[in-house]
C-alpha cells in the first residue's frame, strides 16, 4: 500500500470486498464516504475473519445522519475506534469566512448527540461515534488553531451532557486539503497542500486527506502527473525539519 496509513473510499457498496483485498484493516484508518449499515456489517465481518482485535478497528462508516440508530449500538459494542457518523464543515475552497462553517458544524454535532442520547445511547456512546471533518484553507497559523479551537468547543459542548469519561470530550477530526480551481500551475497545488497539510497536524488532527489535485486547464500531463509525488516529499521534509512533538 506504499506505506499509507488511512484509505478513504468512495463509490458503490459492491466493490469493498474488490478494493479491499489483501488490505490488512487493522494497519490503517478506513474512511468510508457515503457508507451503509450493509457496509458496516461486511467490514465488522470482514475485520473478524482477519482476526483483528475489536479494539484495532478503525475506520469511519460514514452513515447517513438519518440512520435507524436501534441496532447500531450492538452492532459496534466492543469497538472504541469505530465512528459511525461524520459532519463536515461543508466550506467551500477559498473561502477565507471559517467561523460560520465552523459554528454550524457545532450544532449540528450538538443535534446528532442529542438524538443518538433520545435513543437511549449513553453520553460517552454516542461521542465516540461521531466524526468532523474540517476543510482546510492556505491560511497556516489560523488553520491550526481552528483546529485547536474546534476541539476546545467540542470539548466543552460534550462536558455539558455529564460523560462518565472524561476521554469522551475528545473528538476525531479529519483534516482535508481543498485546491482552487484557479492555480496557474500544477506545482501550486504541492506548495497549498504542504502548507494546508502543517496546519492541520500543529493544530492536533487525527486524520488528513490529501486529494489528488486535478491539473489546470493547458498545463502538460507530464507534469501534472508528478504532483502528489511532489507533495509527499514536501511533507517528509517539512515534518523532518519541523518535528511534531
Amino acid at each position: 500500500m506504499g506505506g499509507a496509513d488511512g484509505l478513504e473510499l468512495h463509490g458503490p457498496e459492491l466493490s469493498l470486498p474488490g478494493v479491499l483485498k489483501d488490505v490488512l484493516l487493522e494497519a490503517i484508518d478506513l474512511q468510508i464516504r457515503s457508507g451503509s449499515v450493509s457496509a458496516l456489517k461486511w467490514l465488522l465481518s470482514e475485520a473478524h475473519r482477519q482476526e483483528i482485535p475489536p479494539e484495532q478497528l478503525s475506520l469511519c462508516a460514514g452513515l447517513s445522519h438519518d440512520t435507524d440508530v436501534n441496532e447500531l449500538r450492538a452492532l459496534v459494542s466492543g469497538h472504541p475506534l469505530v465512528r459511525l457518523f461524520e459532519m463536515s464543515d461543508e466550506r467551500l475552497p477559498g473561502d477565507p469566512d471559517t467561523i460560520p462553517a465552523t459554528r454550524s458544524l457545532l450544532q449540528r454535532g450538538t443535534q446528532l448527540i442529542q438524538r443518538l442520547l433520545g435513543g437511549g445511547w449513553s453520553v460517552d456512546e454516542a461521542a465516540a461515534r461521531i466524526q468532523f471533518r474540517l476543510n482546510l484553507g492556505d491560511d497556516l497559523l489560523k488553520e491550526a488553531a481552528r483546529v485547536r479551537a474546534f476541539r476546545e468547543a467540542w470539548a466543552s459542548i460534550v462536558a455539558d451532557f455529564s460523560p462518565t469519561h472524561t476521554c469522551s470530550c475528545n473528538a476525531w477530526v479529519q483534516c482535508m486539503v481543498q485546491y482552487p480551481p484557479d492555480a496557474a500551475s500544477p506545482y501550486d497545488h504541492a506548495i497549498r497542500a504542504t502548507l494546508q497539510a502543517i496546519s492541520a497536524i500543529t493544530g492536533g488532527c487525527d486524520g488528513l486527506t490529501i486529494p489528488t489535485p486535478r491539473c489546470p486547464k493547458g498545463t502538460c500531463s507530464r507534469e501534472g502527473s508528478s504532483v502528489t509525488f511532489t507533495i509527499c516529499c514536501a511533507m517528509k521534509h517539512s515534518l523532518i525539519a519541523w518535528p511534531i512533538h
